[in-house]
């Protein structure tokens, strides 16, 4: 299946002026081209490359409004664990994930990196919502004090623009 931008950027292809080739090309530069200064070899910059390839570099938050991306942050067991499930992640699973629209293939692994965790009542807590500012537990204890965001160095600000890009259209048609 073909979304239908991709169709439109198909039938535009090689027709001067359109205009619509540009468009996309510099959608994807500014999803791609994000360079934060890391050294080679890091696991940020690993983590930035990974963002890079897939065309999801926009996800990286400005340093000025959250943490920036520290090697420390990676020193802890479970976060080099999620780091590796998000570096070996396809693209779409990896999208999907950091923007919260199922990508249950990476939200599995890296709910198997961290211990289990669980409100009073039972009720599970996932990755995303532990230290996330909502109180998700009755008691508020998926909030505590000492509280630090799953990789809070990335957000995803415009989930309608991935999940655009990994869901079909509905009138697309195999049969063209």
């Amino acid at each position: 299946m073909m979304k239908r931008w991709m169709m439109v950027v198909a039938l535009c292809a090689g027709v001067s002026g359109c205009g619509l080739v540009e468009q996309v090309e510099a959608l994807d530069a500014e999803h791609s081209g994000v360079d934060r200064g890391y050294d080679e070899g890091t696991q940020c910059r690993g983590l930035q490359d990974k963002l890079n390839d897939c065309r999801l570099g926009r996800l990286w938050t400005d340093p000025q409004d959250s943490p920036d991306c520290e090697e420390s942050y990676f020193e802890n067991e479970v976060r080099d664990c999620q780091l590796g499930c998000m570096l070996n992640a396809t693209c779409e699973a990896l999208g999907r994930s950091l923007c919260s629209l199922g990508g249950e293939r990476v939200s599995d692994c890296l709910r198997a990196c961290e211990p289990d965790r669980v409100c009073p009542d039972g009720t599970p807590v996932s990755h995303q919502q532990y230290c996330d500012g909502v109180e998700d537990c009755a008691d508020g204890s998926d909030e505590p004090a000492e509280c630090e965001a799953f990789m809070p160095f990335l957000f995803c600000e415009d989930p309608d623009f991935y999940e655009d890009r990994y869901t079909p259209d509905e009138d697309d048609d195999d049969d063209d």
